[in-house]
């Protein structure tokens, strides 16, 4: 009876017959296995996303408010809930409120009462510090005692409510101002309304050509930006 042929051996394998292995259809989506100890990553990471600012509306790509996105929520004795990115103490909390709740009593809106708070911010740590020993600034914005003659003569300097009142009548003048200053060139045009109205306060209305050049103005303008970041405060 005759033998059958041997198989063909391959050169390369050292006198072995290779081994034919099945074909796996491997899917794009397949699951990875895993490595204790790495976490592999499915997809890349994702884009960044700038955060809410003071003032506006939601953040870009987010489905979350600004309100939501806040670290800390507060509501007032108005029943009017706001958020901060910072803890202030009790009684910090209690003019934060007083400013809230006014602002929404004369219907102003986030980024006047953003303005509001970070000034009182700036000025006085929320009333923390009401009396300026280096000159004759009183009170939770600091007015000066000529500045309030000229416009507030009929309210009290010393009063935190009327400071209140008046702090959003400036802003509400402020606001009056800044388009045609903007338009005539007379301030910078990258100059956002929250700087303008700070520059305003704390320089004066009178000469706003003067509030690119003066140094102390541009850095008043740096440090409050910093602490409207910082308090972040927005309404629900």
């Amino acid at each position: 009876m005759a033998k059958p042929p041997k198989p063909k051996r391959d050169q390369d394998s050292g006198g072995r017959a290779p081994v034919r292995l099945p074909t796996v259809h491997v899917k794009a989506d397949r699951p990875r296995d895993e490595v204790p100890g790495i976490r592999i990553p499915t997809r890349g990471p994702e884009p960044g996303r700038p955060g809410p600012a003071p003032g506006f509306g939601a953040t870009p790509g987010s489905k979350l408010t600004p309100y939501e996105l806040g670290g800390y929520k507060y509501t007032t004795p108005a029943g009017h809930r706001y958020s901060l990115q910072m803890r202030p103490t009790a009684a910090q909390e209690a003019i934060l409120n007083q400013i809230v709740d006014y602002g929404f009593s004369i219907s102003a809106i986030e980024e006047t009462i953003s303005i509001v708070a970070t000034i009182a911010f700036k000025e006085s740590t929320f009333g923390d510090n009401l009396i300026n020993p280096d000159s004759n600034a009183r009170g939770l914005f600091q007015y000066m005692p000529q500045r309030w003659e000229e416009r507030y003569s009929r309210l009290n300097r010393e009063s935190t409510s009327d400071q209140i009142v008046a702090m959003y009548a400036d802003i509400n003048y402020f606001r009056s101002r800044y388009s045609e200053h903007i338009s005539s060139g007379v301030i910078a045009g990258t100059m956002t309304f929250p700087e303008y109205a700070r520059a305003c306060h704390f320089g004066g209305p009178f000469h706003p050509e003067r509030f690119g050049s003066r140094k102390d103005i541009v850095d008043d303008i740096l440090s409050f930006n910093d602490k409207r970041l910082i308090l972040a405060l927005h309404l629900e």
